[in-house]
């Protein structure tokens, strides 16, 4: 008898850290496997807008004429710049971490430009932090600045419209930002 409720509360325990397990993981996963299959053909470090189809995919919620602009990057092999070109309206920029986690995020109200670039970088490790001299940490440039601790990340710029004949416009003036790895 106590044997069958050892092995009964066994399963029960198992089966709750499995929900668990996919309510917090599955989500983010499933995010970036759909933006990896869109982006397929695009690479890391490129700044591109979402094709309308695409958009309306992932995003089912948002208006069919807001347009949405994104850059994948990899910090692995150094920092990438983000050099944003944005219409005068709202607009918001967020920058993810390839698990979909938020690490950074602007709008047209908090920023005051609508041209800026932002510099994301890899987050230093402790051991980096700790053996670091104090002068190191001071900032040498008055740019906008992003640390990931995580490699891989994309930054997603969106701007609202509910009209789809302003579309174009606005796809023509986000698409003249950019997105490259910094050379040294």
């Amino acid at each position: 008898m106590w044997r069958n409720v050892y092995w009964t509360l066994v399963a029960a325990v198992l089966a709750i850290m499995a929900h668990i397990g996919t309510l917090l993981f599955a989500p983010g996963y499933a995010f970036e496997q759909e933006l990896d299959l869109l982006a397929k053909d695009i690479p890391t470090n490129k700044f591109f807008v979402l094709p309308q189809e695409a958009q309306l995919k992932i995003f089912p919620e948002y208006p069919a004429g807001a347009v949405f602009g994104m850059c994948r990057f990899d910090l692995s092999s150094g920092d990438v710049s983000l050099e944003a070109n944005l219409p005068d309206t709202l607009w918001t920029l967020t920058v993810y971490t390839s698990a979909g986690k938020s690490i950074y995020t602007a709008n047209d109200e908090q920023s005051g430009i609508d041209r800026f670039e932002l510099k994301l970088m890899r987050a230093p490790s402790l051991l980096e932090l700790f053996s670091s001299k104090a002068d190191e940490d001071l900032i040498t440039n008055s740019g906008w600045r992003v640390s990931s601790s995580d490699t891989r990340g994309f930054a997603l710029f969106w701007v609202p419209s509910f009209d789809l004949a302003m579309r174009a416009n606005l796809v023509e003036t986000i698409s003249k930002s950019s997105c490259a790895k910094i050379s040294s």
